[in-house]
Order: structure tokens, then C-alpha cells, then sequence
């Protein structure tokens, strides 16, 4: 069947592009998995979507023949893939450029909060009893996967004795960092 085109033709241009759709929108979006692999079905159906708004809003004579319609309808679908690629790639270029100008921000923003929060520790750890403060600062120079053979072997007391202290101190620490203003720990 030929479609005529509006002037030559009872049917308007949107009734010649709803009937195009519902016999051709399967084709243009198999053509545009083939062209896009990696297009969610979202993206392939927002694009069959505008391929048939854009064959409404042309200002151009539709085609009439059934190889001709087809082809129109690829030729405008590969535009507005193109269309497409080229505004996502935009928005990528925006959004990294945008990250790597609060790289540096973020950075800073960052190694200040440590700074903070070890000062808030350490100012915590200070306050603790000196046993505590002692079997912490013992902790600070070993290897955490060692931590509790290497102090015993160091401070000549059980494994099961510094558990229990390291254990107590940590609690005793935490106790002081409820009352600060860091929150989480």
C-alpha cells in the first residue's frame, strides 16, 4: 500500500504517520539495537518515539512508497541517535569537567575533616586513664592483623590479657567520642 502524501491524499499527516508507526515503529527499533547495542529499551523507545515525531513535524514531502518510507524513517532515526549520542557525550564532558573542579574542593574539604577528627581523638584519648591511654598509643605502632601477639609479645602479658584491654580502652574511647561532636563511630 502507498501512502499519498497530505495534499494529494484524504488522510492527514498525522494519521499517515500513525499508520507508519504502528506497521514500521518494530523496524526502526530493531535498526536502532542494531545500531546502539548498548541503548536500554528505554532509550531505543525514546528514540523510535522522536523518529516518528520528527516524520510529523517535517516540512518536507513524505515519501509514498513502502522502500522509501522505510529508508526515511532510518535515515531520521540515525539523526536523532547521532542527535542523542552527541547531547549525552555533552552532558558527560559537562559533568567531568564539573567533578575535576571540585576534585581539588572535595580534597581539601576532606583532608580538613581528618585533621579535625584525629585532633578529636587524640584530645579524647588523652583524657582516658593512663592504662588506656598507654595499650592505645602501643596500638598506633603495630600491624592490626599482629596486633594483639606482637603486644603481648612486647609488653610481656597474655594475648587474652591485651584483648581485654585493648578491648576496654577502645570502649572507654568510644564513651569520650559519644560526647564530642563526631557522630558514627
Amino acid at each position: 500500500m502507498q501512502e499519498q502524501p497530505p495534499d494529494h491524499h484524504p488522510c492527514s499527516r498525522r494519521e499517515i504517520v500513525d499508520r507508519w508507526f504502528r506497521k514500521y515503529a518494530k523496524s526502526v527499533a530493531m535498526f536502532l539495537h542494531g545500531l546502539r547495542r548498548e541503548l536500554s529499551p528505554d532509550a531505543v523507545g525514546d528514540l523510535v518515539q522522536r523518529t516518528f515525531v520528527r516524520a510529523l513535524k517535517t516540512t518536507s514531502q513524505l515519501p509514498t512508497d513502502e522502500a522509501a518510507i522505510l529508508q526515511y524513517l532510518k535515515v531520521t532515526a540515525r539523526r536523532e541517535a547521532i542527535q542523542e549520542h552527541r547531547r549525552v557525550s555533552r552532558e558527560s564532558e559537562v559533568l567531568a569537567d564539573y567533578a575535576r573542579q571540585l576534585r581539588p574542593a572535595v580534597g581539601a574539604e576532606l583532608s580538613r575533616a581528618r585533621e579535625e577528627f584525629i585532633a578529636v581523638v587524640e584530645e579524647k584519648i588523652a583524657k582516658l586513664g593512663s592504662t588506656d591511654r598507654e595499650i592505645l598509643e602501643e596500638v598506633k605502632h603495630v600491624q592490626p592483623e599482629k596486633r594483639n601477639k606482637e603486644l603481648s609479645d612486647r609488653l610481656g602479658m597474655s594475648v587474652e590479657a591485651i584483648e581485654g584491654r585493648v578491648g576496654r580502652a577502645k570502649e572507654n574511647l568510644k564513651t569520650q567520642l559519644k560526647n564530642s561532636d563526631i557522630k558514627n563511630i
